[in-house]
C-alpha cells in the first residue's frame, strides 16, 4: 500500500492529474488513516479541509516542564505526528494522528482537488470527485478494497471494528494504568466502561499467564519472597510450571497409552540425562496441528495432544510427553520475547 501511495502521489505531482488518480490517492490515504488510528470510518471520512488547514496552521506549543519529562521516543513522536481534532460519536471530540507521509498526501490532495474535478462546495478532505457530489468517499469501502488488494490471508477480518478490538485487547498485555487506559479510550472515542465491556476480547491467555503465577507462588509458600514487587516481576521456574501442568492434565496420556493398572513409582530418584533436540524433532513439533494451535494460543498443550503428536511422528517416539510439553512451552516463551522486541 505504501508503494502504491508513493506512485499515485508522484503522478499527481507531475502532469498526470486525473479524477481517477486523485480518487485513488484519497482512498489510499483514508484507508491508511483508519488503520493507523483505529478510527471509525465515519469519523475519518468526514474530516473537513477547513478544520485541517486551521489546526495545522496553529503552532503546537508544548509545556516545557511536561515535554522535558518525556522519554526521547515520545518527544520525537510528539514533534513528528500531526494532531487533528474532529467530532466523533455523540459529539465527542476525538483525535486523528497523521504521519508525515499522510500529511504530505493530504497536501497533494488539497493542491490538486480543483484540477481533478472536485466540486468547490465539497468541504471534505476525502471528497467524492464524481460530478457535483458534496459527499466524502466511504471509509468502509476504501478499507474493504485495499484489505483484499494487499494480499492479506483473511481480508474480511480487516475491518475498523476488528482493528479497534485488536488494539483494545493488546493493550491488556501492557498492563496500562487507569489514566493510560482512559487516554486510550478517549483516543478510540468511547467511555472506559464501554472499552472494558465491549471492545476487549476474551482474555483467557492473559488471565492464565498472570494469575497462575500468583496462585502457583502462593501454593509453594514463596509469596513472601516477592514482597513489594508487581505481578510482572514475579518469576516462576519452568520446571515448577511444567510439573503443575502435568499434574493438572491428570492421567490422560496413561489411559491412552495402556489399559494396564498403574504401577507404583520407585521411591529412588532417577537421574535423567538431557538429549539435544534435532532439527527434525523441532520441525515435527512446530508443524503438528494440535501443537501449533497451542503455540498460537500461547497456552501449554494437554497431554492428549502431545501423545497424538508422538504417535504421528516417528522422530518423536523417544520423547516423553513432559519433554514435548517443555519444548512447546520454550517455543511459546521464545515467541513472546520476539514480540516484545517490536
Amino acid at each position: 500500500m505504501t508503494n502504491q501511495v508513493c506512485t499515485t502521489k508522484e503522478k499527481l505531482q507531475g502532469n498526470e492529474v486525473s479524477t481517477s488518480t486523485w480518487r485513488e490517492l484519497a482512498s489510499l490515504t483514508l484507508a491508511q488513516l483508519i488503520m493507523f488510528n483505529r478510527r471509525r470510518p465515519g469519523e475519518t471520512q468526514y474530516l473537513r479541509m477547513s478544520d485541517y488547514l486551521e489546526q495545522t496552521k496553529k503552532k503546537r506549543e508544548f509545556q516545557d516542564e511536561i515535554f522535558e519529562s518525556l522519554p526521547i521516543a515520545q518527544k520525537l513522536a510528539a514533534k513528528r505526528l500531526t494532531l487533528i481534532m474532529t467530532r466523533g460519536k455523540r459529539d465527542r471530540g476525538v483525535p486523528i494522528l497523521l504521519t508525515p507521509d499522510m500529511a504530505d498526501s493530504v497536501k497533494v490532495l488539497n493542491k490538486t482537488r480543483q484540477i481533478a474535478g472536485v466540486d468547490p462546495q465539497n468541504p471534505y478532505i476525502f471528497a467524492c470527485p464524481s460530478g457535483n457530489s458534496v459527499q466524502p468517499l466511504r471509509g468502509y469501502d476504501c478499507l474493504h478494497k485495499y484489505a483484499h488488494l494487499c494480499g492479506a490471508k483473511n481480508p474480511d477480518r480487516l475491518t475498523a471494528t476488528n482493528l479497534r478490538k485488536h488494539l483494545a485487547t493488546l493493550s491488556q498485555i501492557l498492563n496500562l494504568s487507569n489514566t493510560e487506559l482512559e487516554q486510550l479510550a478517549n483516543h478510540l472515542g468511547h467511555d472506559v466502561t464501554v472499552h472494558k465491556q465491549y471492545y476487549r476480547l476474551p482474555q483467557d491467555v492473559i488471565f492464565l499467564a498472570k494469575v497462575s503465577k500468583l496462585l502457583l507462588t502462593a501454593e509453594k509458600g514463596k509469596l513472601h519472597e516477592f514482597k513489594g514487587r508487581s505481578l510482572e516481576e514475579v518469576e516462576i521456574e519452568e520446571s515448577q510450571l511444567l510439573s503443575d501442568i502435568e499434574m493438572s492434565d491428570g492421567n490422560e496420556s496413561d489411559n491412552s497409552e495402556s489399559k494396564e493398572p498403574t504401577k507404583a513409582l520407585p521411591t529412588k530418584r532417577v537421574k535423567i540425562s538431557k538429549t539435544m533436540w534435532t532439527k527434525e524433532e523441532e520441525t515435527a513439533v512446530i508443524n503438528d496441528p494440535c501443537l501449533r494451535k497451542a503455540i498460537n494460543a500461547m497456552h501449554p498443550p494437554v497431554s492428549k495432544d502431545c501423545l497424538q503428536a508422538k504417535l504421528k511422528n516417528s522422530c518423536l517416539k523417544r520423547r516423553s510427553i513432559v519433554q514435548i510439553k517443555s519444548k512447546v512451552w520454550n517455543i511459546i516463551q521464545k515467541n513472546k520475547r520476539e514480540q516484545m522486541k517490536y
